[in-house]
């Protein structure tokens, strides 16, 4: 096997891993997985340096997911805080009911919105580092990120979940 692509996934999977899954892909992770290395893989020679490997990997990731959510029709909207969306949670015996009911009140949120707190929050980015890879300016960043706890907030309310 190629030492240079055994290097890129042991350097890069739990990060790309981890990004989808906080996005709220678990159910085709492994399919996502593959699909990002692919693009990273071919993107390789057009990569010029110009950002960090790991900024640059993180940009596919989101693009990966931003298009998987776009393919099952989840509007990417700035402003989303849908009740219908806010049903109880279903609790896995093999994961805590607290964990499972924070993964769906993430993904609750509009995608913007938890891109923001995926990489900010869970992936501990910088404000700037989170608009390098987003492409966004750094007041957009903040003003999600604002929205984004405030939304977060109101849903893990209405679950019955103090969050401060």
């Amino acid at each position: 096997m190629n030492t240079k692509w055994t290097q890129l996934y042991n350097d890069h999977s739990l990060l790309v891993r981890g990004i989808l899954f906080r996005m709220g892909a678990e159910a085709e992770l492994d399919d996502l997985v593959q699909e990002c290395f692919i693009k990273i893989w071919n993107g390789l020679k057009n990569f010029r340096g110009d950002a960090n490997m790991k900024t640059w990997v993180t940009r596919i990731t989101i693009n990966v997911a931003y298009d998987h959510f776009r393919r099952k029709g989840t509007k990417i909207q700035l402003e989303e805080l849908d009740d219908s969306r806010l049903e109880a949670p279903v609790v896995d015996p093999n994961e805590s009911a607290l964990n499972k009911t924070l993964q769906q009140a993430m993904q609750s949120l509009s995608l913007a919105h938890r891109d923001v707190l995926v990489l900010h929050v869970l992936e501990e980015n910088s404000v700037e580092e989170v608009a390098e890879i987003l492409k966004i300016s750094l007041g957009t960043v903040k003003s999600r990120l604002f929205h984004a706890r405030k939304n977060l907030k109101e849903i893990l309310q209405k679950r019955g979940i103090q969050y401060e």
